[in-house]
């Protein structure tokens, strides 16, 4: 499967257990307007870099357009006697659409 949107946030690269495997978020924005009334539709998507693919995340940046191929992948754990779900959209390749729009040193905000 694969999905486009704005690279809204990049999380930090994380290492969990004790083989220390790495994971690593990044939020899309995929918000989009209605055509007929004008009306916003806030939509934002969080993707899993797992692993060596964590690497992939180099590659973009704040404000990039991206498309990304992804796996989901879901689990029932448990976690303090209670039944628990996890799902993740597993990244396996990312790229980058459109570049951010740089920013001027000197602009005014």
């Amino acid at each position: 499967m694969d999905i486009k949107g704005k690279v809204l946030r990049i999380g930090a690269l994380e290492e969990k257990g004790a083989s220390n495997f790495k994971t690593q978020d990044v939020f899309l924005d995929r918000t989009r307007k209605d055509d007929y009334s004008d009306k916003v539709f806030p939509n934002f998507t969080k993707l899993t870099f797992l692993g060596d693919k964590t690497a992939l995340v180099d590659k973009i940046t704040v404000g990039d357009v991206v498309t990304a191929k992804f796996n989901i992948n879901g689990r029932f754990f448990t976690h303090d006697g209670k039944e628990l779900f996890n799902q993740d959209l597993a990244v396996f390749e990312i790229t980058v659409d459109r570049k951010a729009e740089p920013v001027a040193e000197n602009s005014i905000v």
